[in-house]
């Protein structure tokens, strides 16, 4: 998603950055693809289900207003788990293809920042770290626990049986084997972080000097094997990155070691939020 559209790209071939289509919206936040819908959360305009099925004519087949903007947007089968900006965590649901509606409400400061393991959600709030929620009932979660009280979350990203917690300048890595229990083993400083992704024992992050690799193989040792200068916004997705900011750039990350060389970055795409489902 870019400052006002949603745009679609084929990246079958990386190299080979090719447009397919867009449809504009009010101001993106956050986007998840599922099948033949992309959910955004597009802050005051609500939250809209688009029809990609033709990605050359993508189209808003469903919009659902909240009183506040919609920041942040999950979906786990039938549901849809959104923030409601500073005011609430909700469930949708948007199982109807025409049609979304509200079906539970928690109260709280959120943030936007979402994540889900098995039966639980990890929900990120402004100034009191993260709520963790059992979703066994889909559409009654049912609040667990708080995980770093008192603190902001920045950043937010689960991986197998670890959580890599962002708080403003701290990455924390959280085993989440049991969790009812999260222990922490161990972090790093980042300056600015805001962005988190993680996967075969490496963690990229997002900060004010740009995106960081870390080799988290020892978690209670993170280390810094490179760094890369970039905007907000990332996915990986088959040994690359796909990098937002001021304009749309791809690095390979296939030797983990390294942040290497840029591949390509096509012209002034300005990207604030990304979403990958498959080649596209």
């Amino acid at each position: 998603a870019s400052r006002n559209a949603l745009k679609i790209y084929d990246i079958s071939t990386p190299t080979i950055f090719q447009a397919l289509g867009e449809v504009s919206l009010y101001n993106p936040q956050d986007v998840y693809a599922d099948g033949n819908y992309v959910y955004v959360a597009d802050n005051l305009d609500g939250l809209k289900k688009i029809d990609v099925s033709d990605p050359a004519s993508p189209w808003v087949a469903v919009t659902l207003k909240l009183t506040n903007g919609v920041t942040g947007i999950l979906k786990r089968g039938i549901h849809a788990y959104v923030i409601e900006d500073r005011t609430s965590f909700k469930v949708i649901d948007a199982a109807p293809p025409s049609s979304m509606a509200e079906v539970w409400s928690y109260a709280g400061d959120f943030s936007g920042h979402l994540a889900c393991s098995g039966n639980y959600i990890y929900v990120g709030t402004r100034f009191d770290g993260i709520s963790i929620f059992d979703i066994s009932a889909p559409a009654s979660p049912v609040f667990e626990r708080k995980l770093q009280p008192n603190t902001i979350c920045s950043g937010l990203f689960i991986d197998g049986n670890r959580a890599y917690v962002g708080t403003g300048s701290i990455l924390n890595i959280y085993d989440v084997s049991t969790p009812e229990n999260p222990t922490l083993q161990g972090g790093t400083t980042i300056k600015g972080l805001n962005e988190i992704f993680a996967g075969d024992n490496y963690v990229y992050a997002n900060g004010t000097n740009g995106l960081y690799a870390l080799d988290v193989s020892t978690p209670s040792a993170p280390k810094l094997t490179g760094q890369y200068r970039s905007g907000p916004g990332a996915i990986a997705n088959n040994g690359y990155l796909y990098l937002g900011g001021n304009a749309l750039s791809i690095i390979s990350v296939s030797q983990s070691e390294s942040l290497p060389s840029l591949i390509v970055s096509p012209g002034s795409l300005a990207f604030y939020s990304i979403v990958n489902d498959g080649t596209i």
